[in-house]
């Protein structure tokens, strides 16, 4: 190759480079909201927890609104956990990631708050406690459960399924992330991080000609990947359902789309949670992604949800509880039935 040639290549490599940076076409999601390159890929944590330092408040700035959170002392957008002694009434723990922790709105408009308002006009003296935190998926769900929850003696445990934990489960893994002393360690990232970390062109090749998506994640087959994550996530609840039979706590999990998967929906692209529909559960499940799709139809779909990072706002967590109670009541409507003390088997976790 001449040095003209040379030349030329390096000037159309580095303007190719310049452009792609400008037009921020594939500036990643860490890059655009904290300013740096991040991925969870082989991310290593020191605890199997998945929460919040305890005992701290901070403002959570979504682009277009800050919301105050207090954190409580296991780590939690909470108020204190309450005694370890039986409860009187029904004690519930909704475990679950941001649109449990109620991101996108204040404290009172989670779907939380409502569904416990609406259980409260049955049961004036149930308590809820939100046990949610941005990223926890139902692997998290099961040993924090197992560790954590149980010793605090609940009566009633939900835990929630939705798009961003089929993600989750693929880069993360399953049981398999948690290793010896307490440690969590991902699955291994792919073979051209390093390079896509410092380069858009080679962003650009990694997107659109070898088909990874903004996770990182090749969706080569994406039915038959969707299946088996559904699985894996299925698999998860029942040992989920199991934990809590043994020790006499109600399970149910709330299976629900992301709400961008309602308003964007398209024949290429619908929501992950569809593939449980053909799973069967023992267990009470609601699956949400009907009713929201039925409540959400219309001009003002995306009304109920932030547009940057499709959380819900006030008006979607709303709509959210309401729906969810609605499902409850019509197919378990014993589930919050509550007329005995559980036994001293619920007094410390499983192991």
């Amino acid at each position: 190759m001449t040095r003209k040639a040379l030349l030329f290549m390096s000037v159309l490599v580095v303007s190719l480079e310049s452009g792609l940076r400008v037009t921020g076409l594939y500036t990643t999601f860490s890059e655009n909201s904290t300013g740096r390159f991040w991925f969870e890929w082989e991310h290593e944590r020191d605890s199997y927890i998945y929460a919040f330092p305890p005992n701290q408040s901070f403002d959570m700035d979504i682009g277009d609104t800050v919301f105050q959170y207090v954190i409580n002392e296991l780590g939690y957008r909470e108020r204190p956990m309450p005694a370890t002694s039986s409860p009187k009434s029904q004690r519930v723990f909704i475990v679950g990631d941001s649109f449990t922790e109620g991101n996108g709105a204040e404290y009172g408009n989670s779907w939380v708050r409502r569904l416990e308002s609406l259980v409260k006009a049955q049961y004036p003296s149930a308590e809820f406690y939100v046990c949610g935190i941005s990223g926890l998926d139902p692997h998290f769900a099961w040993v924090t459960i197992k560790e954590q929850l149980l010793a605090y003696r609940p009566t009633h445990i939900i835990t929630s399924v939705n798009d961003s934990d089929f993600d989750d489960q693929i880069i993360r893994g399953g049981y398999s992330r948690f290793k010896e002393g307490g440690r969590v360690k991902y699955n291994p990232s792919p073979s051209f991080l390093k390079f896509y970390k410092y380069s858009h062109i080679v962003r650009l090749i990694v997107h659109e000609f070898l088909s990874y998506d903004h996770y990182l994640i090749r969706r080569n087959t994406p039915n038959v990947q969707r299946l088996s994550v559904a699985d894996s996530i299925a698999t998860c609840l029942g040992d989920i359902n199991l934990l809590c039979a043994e020790n006499d706590v109600k399970f149910l999990s709330v299976i629900h789309p992301v709400p961008h998967m309602i308003c964007y929906e398209s024949e290429s692209s619908k929501s992950e949670v569809v593939a449980f529909e053909s799973v069967q559960f023992d267990f009470p499940v609601v699956k949400m992604y009907a009713p929201l799709k039925s409540a959400m139809e219309g001009d003002d779909c995306t009304s109920y949800h932030w547009k940057q990072d499709s959380h819900f706002n006030g008006k979607g967590y709303k709509l959210f509880g309401n729906l969810i109670f609605e499902e409850i009541e019509q197919k378990y409507p014993d589930f919050w039935n509550y007329d005995q003390q559980p036994d001293s088997k619920s007094a410390a976790p499983s192991k």
